[in-house]
């Protein structure tokens, strides 16, 4: 770095850290400015486990000022396993406490995961006995609706599993080396196969190559994923069918 930039002054992690904390607080006074302004809040949330099977939650802050909406990330944590529904009521009970929005809290969405119901139903119960839950509690749970379409898809996908399954080791195949990438002009995708919107993005590539696929044994003796007729009409009427919820 002293080569490129010889005026460049180093700057050590400790500083580092406490400059990144002294902004944080500015941007966290600001923030707060803002939402005591505001009359109600909606909150959402998700859990989701990182390459280093560590598991995370981020709380999103929802909220209108000036006839638009906004959204704010309130927290982002790390949570120790196992959670469970009392567990992640307290993360979120804290969040609101720490930035006054517990008698402001209109809404909260959560997946549907089994202990969810639990956190809604712990969280609802000491909104209630505060006397702080809007509307008696009645449109207090929203589900999630991005999170519903992604379980129906899912099981509809079980159906044509191993149709889908032949073209991710087909992509897999021809991912392995630079060589094979190089001969299709281009790097193939390769889904995670609990976002169904990614195998629809790997579909979406792979029919483009339909015909190179078809005629790629040829060049590789190895290559024995080859698809049916058949599987790539179903690969058809699926990348049809989903293509207008790609966005969820």
């Amino acid at each position: 770095m002293k080569e490129a930039a010889p005026d460049f002054v180093k700057v050590s992690c400790t500083t580092l850290k406490a400059d990144s904390i002294t902004s944080y607080n500015k941007g966290k006074k600001r923030l707060m400015k803002i939402l005591n302004g505001v009359r109600r809040v909606s909150i959402t949330t998700d859990i989701w486990r990182s390459g280093q099977k560590i598991e995370y939650m981020v709380v999103t802050c929802h909220f209108v000022r000036d006839w638009k909406i906004h959204k704010r990330v309130l927290s982002f944590c790390h949570i120790h396993p196992p959670h469970n529904g009392l567990y992640v009521c307290d993360l979120l009970n804290q969040c609101l406490g720490d930035w006054n929005l517990t008698n402001k809290l209109a809404t909260i969405t959560l997946d549907n995961a089994s202990y969810n119901d639990v956190t809604v139903k712990k969280l609802k119960d000491v909104l209630s006995y505060q006397k702080k839950l809007s509307s008696d509690g009645i449109f207090f749970h929203v589900r999630c609706c991005a999170h519903i379409i992604n379980i129906l898809v899912q099981d509809g996908l079980e159906e044509i599993e191993d149709t889908i399954g032949n073209v991710r080791e087909m992509v897999k195949h021809i991912d392995k080396s630079s060589h094979m990438i190089k001969l299709f002009g281009e790097v193939l995708i390769l889904d995670c196969p609990i976002r169904w919107n990614s195998t629809y993005k790997m579909l979406s590539c792979a029919l483009e190559f339909k015909d190179v696929f078809e005629n790629y044994k040829e060049k590789d003796p190895s290559y024995k994923y080859k698809p049916s007729s058949l599987d790539w009409i179903k690969d058809v009427v699926f990348f049809m069918c989903s293509k207008r919820y790609s966005l969820f």
